[in-house]
């Protein structure tokens, strides 16, 4: 355990986010656990089609660093924004989801109408994250 800490900071801040409670969290929220890694915390109230979703993520997680969408991803200092994990709920036009990914692979899980009140979210952990570029896309 202090390994894990001594290499990517205190991750307190990343497992206490709560992503499956039915208390929405703040539309977008940034966490900055080192220099290293950070949390993105992105709500919609948007409808998502699930197909473009599933295009998004693929996008997202499956680009070559040279791809055009990727290099769209560089941040300032010139290091790439890279997603290690997500996690979240949404809806799309087939029903509510709850989505995780590791690396390169996600996953979409049909759940259940959550109650109401529930905003969709989706928490991203990553290095480089650029909130306002993850909300564009």
């Amino acid at each position: 355990s202090s390994g894990i800490n001594a290499e990517y900071g205190d991750l307190e801040g990343i497992l206490g986010i709560q992503a499956y409670t039915s208390v929405p969290p703040p539309s977008t929220v940034e966490h900055k656990l080192s220099r290293a890694i950070s949390t993105v915390t992105l709500t919609t109230d948007k409808l998502l089609r699930k197909k473009e979703l599933e295009n998004t993520l693929e996008s997202l997680l499956w680009e070559e660093p040279t791809s055009p969408l990727k290099q769209s991803h560089l941040v300032e200092d010139g290091g790439e924004m890279t997603i290690l994990r997500m996690k979240g709920r949404v809806h799309t036009d087939t029903g509510w989801f709850m989505v995780q990914a590791v690396r390169d692979i996600y996953e979409l899980t049909p759940i259940a109408t959550p109650p109401s009140g529930t905003a969709p979210h989706l928490i991203f952990i990553g290095s480089h994250l650029d909130s306002q570029r993850l909300q564009n896309v």
